[in-house]
């Protein structure tokens, strides 16, 4: 009988031990291959950013993204326009002819969207979008004209950290 039960006993060590030693092994032997496919990502994603800084040696620097338009714009397009530019530049002040853009009107007489420059605040891209949005809503996707000119191109400008409209 105590043979039996030290039998019993030296069996069950036996298995904890394997499962322990398998449990352990195969948790290592998954580590080190997850361990292998990171350093293989890192050595790829290291190749791919000497082959970016390569080309922008090659091709020289990024130059500033300018939206031009033919002959007009309408306030769709114009929107469409001002939020690529702020998804590669930022949020940024616009400017017209060298003065910040602080108002968007609807010249009913025309028919059109005015951007102006009535008072001292500065409007960032974002609340020209925002402008536009409601304009839209309540006149119509119509063109819009800076003032006196026909609006043709939109250029961000680094030496300013601003979008010009011309």
């Amino acid at each position: 009988m105590i043979i039996e039960i030290l039998k019993i006993i030296a069996s069950l060590s036996i298995t904890i031990a394997l499962f322990y030693t398998f449990f352990k092994v195969g948790r290592l032997s998954a580590y080190d291959r997850l361990m292998e496919h990171f350093n293989d990502a890192v050595k790829l994603i290291s190749k791919q950013e000497v082959y970016i800084k390569m080309l922008e040696e090659q091709h020289g620097p990024k130059r500033p993204m300018q939206i031009e338009y033919e002959p007009s714009v309408h306030a769709e397009d114009f929107i469409d326009s001002l939020q690529r530019m702020i998804a590669q530049y930022g949020n940024k002040i616009v400017e017209l002819e060298s003065a910040d853009i602080t108002d968007v009107i609807y010249d009913a007489e025309r028919g059109y969207f005015t951007p102006t420059c009535l008072c001292d605040i500065p409007l960032k891209a974002s609340e020209i979008i925002f402008m536009m949005r409601f304009l839209i809503n309540k006149h119509g996707n119509l063109a819009v004209e800076c003032q006196k000119m026909m609006l043709s191109s939109i250029t961000y400008y680094a030496d300013t950290n601003k979008f010009h409209i011309s």
